[in-house]
């Protein structure tokens, strides 16, 4: 069995990973798992094979360990790894890394050092929006006064549970550092959290490829992993968008005005990261606003509202049936620009283009237009998902 490995990471932006009792002040590792299972997910779909949703409410979508196969195959003679092999046959690549009904996931993860806690702020030049935000965020006070979320050093141990321990912990730190590198980290990426960067292990990137490589060469010969699914799901690499831009400082100074700032005052002067994603992605002043730039018939693209809420979540002012998992599932997320140099910022785009909808190069392609239009910005970086899985041996 592989030795454990530690693994530091940095937030550029804030982390969330507050479950459903809305405890944002610590790192949840529920959270973070999940997170990670929801990137391995799309890369085992984007290289042909099936991940099940493990939310699904029918459990039939569910995977579980045959444990009547494995019984079974112990009764007629079968060693222990034939039998393990019988019983794990249903699982799917990720519920056989991640876990699954009657199988323990195969890493444990430690959290070893908490990054300390920020107070929780946003910068919104509509004023709707900052009530909004203080909605969504508050609780039932609908106030983010004294919210604090982690923001700084996050130290991790990787711990192999013993069963293919060294496939197991690469297939983590490849879902690790696909989050590290093409969108994010937790819970709540559309706002702009979870923007991270690896510290250490320094051979992360090695170890990913690696990985990577390890997994393309085990889907298709391996018996423990079914091909082909049916689920309904943009969530596959091979439509994955991930961009970065430079931004000036200059082009947020609109944010640096006290009126545009919700929560703890003493974030007023915070210039490590700027928490504007919602006028990014939904609505700002002027052109800004990447949502209402779709809808506009006179000044933007005048797309109909069913193709706007495929990519960019349901809208309840258009009538439509909304629930609170309707009104966070964009598909396109905008970071929080985190600052790189005394003059410049960074902000990360990425998402899953659906299908039927939009192609992976006409969702760059419409960002790098509205990128220009609010910011006058070119790309830095622009990786598409199925590019990263170009050349791999299958």
């Amino acid at each position: 069995m592989r030795e454990p490995v530690t693994v530091t990471l940095r937030t550029l932006t804030p982390l969330w990973t507050g479950g459903a009792g809305g405890t944002p002040d610590r790192v949840h590792v529920t959270g973070l798992v999940g997170s990670l299972r929801w990137w391995y997910e799309a890369l085992v779909r984007g290289l042909g094979s099936h991940a099940c949703d493990p939310t699904a409410k029918e459990s039939g979508s569910r995977d579980s360990f045959d444990a009547d196969a494995y019984d079974e195959a112990r009764r007629d003679g079968l060693s222990e790894a034939e039998a393990l092999r019988e019983g794990l046959r249903p699982l799917c690549p990720a519920c056989y890394l991640f876990g699954a009904t009657g199988w323990a996931r195969l890493v444990q993860v430690q959290v070893v050092k908490e990054p300390p806690t920020t107070p929780l702020h946003f910068r919104s030049q509509v004023r709707m929006n900052r009530t909004w935000l203080c909605s969504i965020f508050g609780g039932e006070a609908k106030d983010i006064q004294g919210i604090r979320v982690p923001h700084g050093q996050l130290e991790l141990r990787l711990v192999a549970r013993g069963h293919d321990g060294e496939f197991a912990l690469r297939q983590f730190l490849l879902a690790l550092r696909l989050a590290e590198q093409y969108g994010g980290l937790g819970a709540k990426l559309q706002h702009g959290f979870g923007q991270v960067q690896i510290i250490e292990p320094r051979a992360a990137a090695d170890e990913w490829r690696a990985g990577l490589q390890e997994l393309a060469d085990r889907l298709g010969r391996d018996g423990l992993h079914r091909q082909a699914s049916d689920l309904a799901t943009p969530y596959d690499l091979n439509r994955m968008v991930s961009l970065e831009y430079p931004v000036p400082k200059a082009g947020l100074e609109r944010l640096e005005s006290r009126d545009a700032h919700v929560g703890a005052p003493e974030k007023q002067s915070e210039t490590a990261y700027v928490p504007c994603a919602l006028d990014l992605r939904y609505k700002g002043q002027g052109r800004w606003g990447f949502r209402r730039w779709l809808e506009d018939p006179a000044d933007g693209k005048g797309w109909p509202q069913s193709k706007v809420n495929a990519l960019m979540g349901i809208s309840k002012k258009r009538g439509d049936p909304e629930t609170d998992d309707d009104r966070q599932a964009s598909r396109l997320c905008f970071g929080m620009p985190h600052r790189i140099d005394g003059e410049r910022y960074r902000l990360r785009v990425f998402g899953f283009a659906p299908q039927g909808v939009v192609t992976p190069e006409e969702l760059r392609d419409l960002c790098h237009e509205y990128m220009r239009r609010i910011l006058d910005v070119e790309p830095a970086r622009e990786t598409l998902g199925r590019d990263l899985l170009a050349g791999l041996r299958r």
